[in-house]
C-alpha cells in the first residue's frame, strides 16, 4: 500500500478507518469505483477537535460560569490502551454536573477500525501543511462526525451519562 494524498476540488469522501491515533485516524479511500482493494490510498483525517487527545490531555481545564456562576475544573487524561475511545476526567470539586473525583468517559460511538467515515478536504490544514499539534504529520482532511462521535460520562442521572463537555 502506497502513502499519499488526494487533490482536488473540496467535496466529502468516504474512507474506512484502517489505524486510530491519538488526534487522526489512517483512512484509506476506495478507488473509484468504490470498490475496496489494490491502489488505494493513505490518508489522514482530522478528528473533530473536541475528540482530539491533544485538546484536552493532562491538562486542567476551567470551565466559568457553568451555572448559576459556578466555576467547574477539571483535569483530563486520555486513555491510549483504548485506541483514545475512552478518558479520565477528574473534578477538582463537587460540581452540580459531577462530584468531586475522578470519572471515566467513553467516546460513543467509538472509532473502530473498519468503519467508514465522511471527511471533508482541505478545512483542518492547507495542502503541504503539517497539522500543528502533529508536527511531521500532514493532515487535510476533517472528520465530519456525521455519526455524532461524543463524550459520555459515568455522572449523569439515571446512570447512563451524557456529554458533560461536548
Amino acid at each position: 500500500m502506497r502513502r499519499g494524498k488526494i487533490f482536488g476540488e473540496q467535496q466529502s469522501k468516504r474512507l474506512e478507518i484502517k489505524e486510530i491515533k491519538g488526534d487522526f485516524l489512517v483512512c484509506t479511500a476506495a478507488n473509484a469505483l468504490g470498490s475496496k482493494g489494490g491502489g488505494d490510498l493513505e490518508i489522514n483525517v482530522a478528528k473533530p477537535y473536541n475528540l482530539r487527545k491533544s485538546s484536552f490531555d493532562g491538562k486542567s481545564i476551567e470551565f466559568k460560569n457553568w451555572k448559576k456562576g459556578t466555576t467547574v475544573t477539571v483535569e483530563y487524561i486520555a486513555h491510549a490502551s483504548s485506541d483514545y475511545n475512552s478518558r479520565s476526567a477528574e473534578f477538582a470539586a463537587d460540581a452540580e454536573v459531577c462530584s468531586k473525583g475522578v470519572h471515566l468517559e467513553m467516546l460513543y460511538p467509538p472509532y473502530q477500525v473498519g468503519d467508514f467515515l465522511m471527511a471533508t478536504m482541505n478545512v483542518s490544514a492547507n495542502i503541504g501543511d503539517g497539522a500543528p499539534w502533529n508536527p511531521g504529520v500532514d493532515v487535510i482532511y476533517l472528520d465530519e462526525n456525521r455519526e455524532g462521535r461524543h463524550w459520555k460520562d459515568d455522572c449523569g442521572s439515571g446512570g447512563g451519562g451524557g456529554s458533560v463537555w461536548v
